[in-house]
């Protein structure tokens, strides 16, 4: 068996390399590092500013005291529906708004009829 000291000591001055230019390179990325529009707190007050007048007030009063929610706009049907996912106590529930800000009743499935074992025989 015989040893390399050549690379080992390729893999050293590698070693210094990287620890010497790497804190530099990762403060400038830092320091440059903007998130891009429609982050953070500047990004919920664009989409809060694109809620209908109407829809807001409804938002705000259904989301009083929940820990957390978010609003999701789509084209259902050819109007705007409004999905509300209030988190309060740990349980996550979904509200549906129309453009008038009022609630849309969530859709009841019918029960499907029962076969009887003797239609089949």
């Amino acid at each position: 068996m015989t040893r390399h000291p050549e690379r080992y000591i390729g893999f050293g001055f590698l070693f210094l390399v990287c620890s010497v230019v790497a804190p530099p390179v990762a403060d400038h990325v830092r320091t440059r590092l903007q998130l891009p529009s429609g982050y953070g707190a500047e990004g919920d007050q664009q989409r809060a500013a694109r809620i209908p007048a109407l829809v807001r007030p409804a938002v705000e009063t259904l989301a009083t005291g929940a820990e957390g929610n978010w609003l999701r706009e789509r084209v259902e049907g050819g109007a705007w529906v409004y999905d509300l996912h209030v988190l309060k106590g740990g349980r996550e529930s979904v509200i549906r708004l129309d453009s008038g800000g009022n609630v849309i009743a969530p859709a009841v499935a019918e029960p499907e009829p029962e076969v009887s074992a003797e239609a089949g025989e």
